[in-house]
């Protein structure tokens, strides 16, 4: 009983949020939003310039002295995986 409890608590939420278990996705508060946003902007290429690598924006986070979510330095494959993560998560995400 109290298992199918527990069940249909998860998967009301999953329906309200989109997701239910695990670690939050990088860009959930506001700080982390905005990190996101300057993320994306130094990935963006233009028509005159090149957007810049994953390992130059980790280097570029780091001399900041922003951290992970867990307080650690950046890395170019974990800034590749936070790009891909939350633009699938956007896509999945409920309207609200």
């Amino acid at each position: 009983m109290l298992i199918k409890r527990l069940h249909k608590a998860r998967q009301k939420v999953k329906k309200e949020k989109g997701r239910c278990e695990g670690q939050k996705p990088y860009g959930e508060t506001p700080q982390e939003t905005e990190i996101l946003k300057r993320v994306r902007y130094m990935r963006r290429s233009s028509k005159y310039q090149p957007g810049m690598t994953y390992q130059a924006i980790a280097d570029k986070l780091n001399e900041e002295g922003i951290t992970t979510k867990r307080g650690r330095q950046w890395n170019p494959v974990l800034v590749y995986n936070i790009l891909k993560r939350n633009r699938k998560f956007k896509r999945t995400r409920p309207p609200r």
